[in-house]
């Protein structure tokens, strides 16, 4: 399973030497002339940021202790509030123009958004904004920045049209790699939003800006893995399969490990849907190991997620609830609704063959209940799909209550032309016409898309 994890992983360490760099290089000159107040309080944050970053990376958790984790994370959080509120205060104040302000503004920001701390990280974003106007550069970069935390947030209509506002400003200065690295953002929220023909659309752009411009291999091999992605959902296992492979080929010759790590995870989701189990096992095993390596709590709670199935596949179901309950904490602890949808989603099936019928239930609603919440249709549509088939095989069997929820989930996988979806789902439908048993169940995991930008 999972190997130790520090508490700060490695970027977020990067991140704050960072932000010590820049301050450090904003006052070396100049804060011996300060009010002496405020400069011992600068030269304390930052000996006391360097002194957690120490600490806090000599301790190592678990994988199977989250809640442990999480405590510790929060003590963590908990030190560096003083310290970066300083450092804040040092942005507020007047002993750095506008540039300086920005560029500490930014910094910080960039801190906050790695501490998953997005609402600070989104008001140190729009106050650089403020000074930053004449840097064309900086301005778009700072938009891009917004952008990303708002697709976090699942806001995707508000995501792109800051991406769009620092697509504008990169088109007017001609920086063609982050032209394409935002038409594959504003792909991957709209298909996120369900609108395919818009994210395809949005992806043939980028790989056509990326192959004629220097240097942007790892974006022409992002565009193909989401177009694996996107052919893996319309049900196009084949074309699916050639674009993995040809993105596996583009991420190795430029050792990108994270992009290794999520498009194995995605080989091995083709895999399930084509019943390819061994060959699955191993690409879970090859994201699992980058995984590791980068601490990727993200992917590791997908991976659990995986294992979930396969344990499912095995009747082990003590493993299979096991993975499930730690996935549920992990993506508890990132905040991550729409997997935590997910997650819910498998707990139901788990007790769904242990026949408990009344935790099924709870589950089945709240993974619904969650992804409506967030916006996740397809989440909802299959959600739904999985407890129609428990409603079935209940020993006192609620056929309406099931029909109504497959119509449903219908509804949605006909608008999103999940092909494989709408299929099983009729094959419900019709077998609750004809008072048959209800189909196997359908499972299924959310692909995952390189870091973006």
């Amino acid at each position: 399973m999972l190997d130790s994890i520090p508490i700060l992983n490695p970027v977020q360490t990067l991140q704050l030497s960072i932000l010590l760099e820049t301050v450090h290089e904003l006052t070396a000159d100049s804060i011996s002339e300060w009010h002496q107040p405020l400069a011992e309080e600068i030269h304390a944050a930052t000996s006391s940021i360097e002194r957690l970053m120490v600490s806090a990376n000599q301790q190592a958790l678990v994988g199977e202790l989250v809640q442990k984790m999480q405590e510790k994370q929060q003590v963590i959080l908990n030190t560096l509030c003083p310290p970066l509120k300083v450092l804040q205060k040092l942005a507020e104040s007047g002993h750095l123009n506008d540039a300086q302000k920005a560029t500490l503004l930014i910094k910080l920001g960039k801190t906050y958004d790695l501490l998953t701390q997005w609402d600070i990280a989104l008001d140190q974003f729009y106050q650089a904004l403020d000074y930053c106007k004449d840097d064309l550069s900086q301005k778009a970069m700072v938009l891009k920045a917004i952008g990303r935390i708002k697709s976090k947030h699942r806001d995707f209509g508000e995501a792109n049209k800051q991406y769009q506002a620092s697509l504008a400003i990169y088109e007017e200065i001609e920086e063609l790699y982050w032209v394409a690295q935002l038409y594959i953002n504003m792909g991957w929220n709209e298909f996120q939003s369900d609108n395919y023909s818009a994210a395809e659309e949005n992806y043939n752009k980028a790989l056509s800006i990326a192959q004629s411009t220097e240097g942007a291999e790892r974006l022409i091999a992002d565009v193909h893995m989401n177009f694996a992605i996107l052919a893996t959902v319309r049900g196009d296992f084949q074309p699916a399969l050639s674009y993995y492979e040809t993105s596996v080929e583009a991420y190795t010759l430029i050792d990108d490990e994270r992009g290794l790590a999520h498009v194995h995870y995605n080989m091995a989701m083709l895999c399930v849907d084509l019943k390819q189990w061994q060959d699955a096992g191993a690409f879970y095993q090859k994201s699992l190991e980058y995984a590791q390596k980068l601490m990727n709590l993200y992917l590791m709670g997908h991976i659990y997620l995986s294992y979930t199935e396969l344990a499912l596949k095995l009747s082990d179901l003590e493993l299979a609830q096991g993975c499930c309950m730690h996935a549920i904490k992990t993506f508890g602890l990132l905040g991550s609704q729409s997997q935590l949808a997910d997650a819910y989603k498998f707990a139901g099936q788990v007790q769904h063959r242990r026949k408990n019928w009344s935790k099924a239930d709870i589950f089945f609603r709240r993974s619904i209940e969650t992804a409506v919440e967030c916006k996740s249709r397809l989440n909802q549509a299959e959600a739904q799909y999985e407890y129609a088939l428990c409603l079935l095989d209940n020993p006192q069997p609620d056929k309406e209550k099931a029909r109504d929820q497959l119509n449903e989930a219908m509804k949605i996988f006909t608008e999103l032309e999940a092909k494989a979806d709408i299929d099983n789902t009729q094959a419900a439908l019709d077998r609750i016409a004809e008072s048959q048993k209800a189909t196997a169940p359908r499972r299924r995991f959310t692909r995952i898309n390189q870091k973006i930008a």
